[in-house]
This record gives structure tokens, C-alpha cells and sequence, in this order.
């Protein structure tokens, strides 16, 4: 929360908001960077919900403009709106049956440039009783796709590839053995030609 609390946006003169499409003098392109920094990191430690909203400016290139100024302005904001915390439930590793979830998702060019892609993740471990929120990532696909199922499926490929690591890790806090796969891993879609596709092979 200390952290969060420094993260604030900068001050922008109303004769610059009118001119949403021109580029950022080098004192604003520093605030700009200043905050997308500070924000990239909070959403990598604390804040998955900004993970969507800092993957979309880290893809703006070198020439953000005041139009994007402005929108990282709304993202800062929304840094201190409401008490946002992540609860770690206690969860009994040694005897607890123990399962690890992930949720993936992708859209079809939705990034600034329309030609990229964005996917996200997010992975959990659960008893069946407690979900505790392990991993999480928001960017680019990082392949150039023509079909929203391409970017379901690349995203689910990362999404999956976070749940093993995850998997591995605990293996070889409780079996001594990374390679173990007594944990199971489920992963959760919602593009239904991407399950389809799975459950078919």
C-alpha cells in the first residue's frame, strides 16, 4: 500500500488534452515512462488487475502521445480506488489433495497497433476447499495470428507452461522431485473450438 500510495498522475494543462494525437515533449515522455514503470511492477507483485491496462502501454513504442498520457493518468487513478489486497489463505501442503488451476484467455489484435494480440493468464493452487492465487501475466502473443482460436491457443500454450512451472516447484518442495506429476493440473478456457480441439486429441 506504501508503494501504491507513490504512484500518482502527473498533471496535465487543459490546452494539452485538446491535442490527443501529438507527441509527448521529453519532461511528459518521462512521467509517462516514470509510471508505466511503477505500475508495471505493482501489477507483476500485487495488482493482477492492472496487468491488462500496463501490458497495453508497455506495447506503445517509443512515441506515446498525450492521448495515451491521459489513459495512464486513469490507470494511476485507479491505484488507489477501494482497498485492493490478494488474501494467501493457509492451506495444508503436506496433506492436503492438492490441484493447480489455470485460466487463460486471448483477443484477436485488440493491442494499440491492431495488428498484435493480447492473452493473459492466471494460475492457482487449490484443495478443493481454498484457491490461493499463485501466478499471473498479461502481453502480447508473442507470434503475429489470423484467428481468435491462434491467439486462444497461444495464450493457453503460456498459461500452461506457467501451471507446469508452478507444479514443478512444488514437486520439489514435496517429493524432492521436480519432475513429479502427483499434482494435476486442469486448465480452464473459454473458447469452446479450443476445447474441442484438446479433448479431441
Amino acid at each position: 500500500n506504501d508503494y501504491a500510495r507513490t504512484i500518482k498522475p502527473t498533471t496535465v494543462s487543459p490546452s494539452r488534452k485538446k491535442a490527443l494525437d501529438d507527441n509527448l515533449t521529453k519532461e511528459e515522455q518521462k512521467e509517462y515512462q516514470s509510471m508505466l514503470g511503477k505500475l508495471l511492477w505493482l501489477s507483476s507483485q500485487t495488482r493482477p488487475d492492472l496487468s491488462y491496462d500496463t501490458m497495453e502501454h508497455s506495447t506503445l513504442g517509443k512515441n506515446p502521445k498525450v492521448k495515451d498520457l491521459l489513459s495512464i493518468n486513469k490507470v494511476c487513478k485507479k491505484v488507489c480506488e477501494g482497498h485492493k489486497q490478494i488474501v494467501f489463505r493457509a492451506m495444508d501442503l503436506q496433506k492436503d489433495h492438492l490441484q493447480i488451476l489455470f485460466y487463460s484467455d486471448a483477443s484477436l489484435g485488440n493491442l494499440p497497433d491492431r495488428k498484435s494480440s493480447g492473452r493473459g493468464y492466471f494460475v492457482f493452487v487449490t484443495n478443493g476447499k481454498v484457491v490461493v492465487p499463485i501466478s499471473w501475466s498479461s502481453n502480447k502473443v508473442k507470434r503475429v495470428v489470423h484467428s481468435v482460436f491462434g491467439a486462444e491457443t497461444l495464450g493457453c500454450v503460456d498459461g500452461a507452461a506457467a501451471a507446469i512451472n508452478v507444479r514443478q516447484q512444488l514437486s520439489e518442495m514435496l517429493y524432492n522431485n521436480p519432475r513429479s506429476e502427483i499434482i494435476p493440473i486442469v486448465g480452464l478456457v473459454d473458447s469452446k473450438q479450443l476445447s474441442d480441439s484438446i479433448v479431441s486429441t
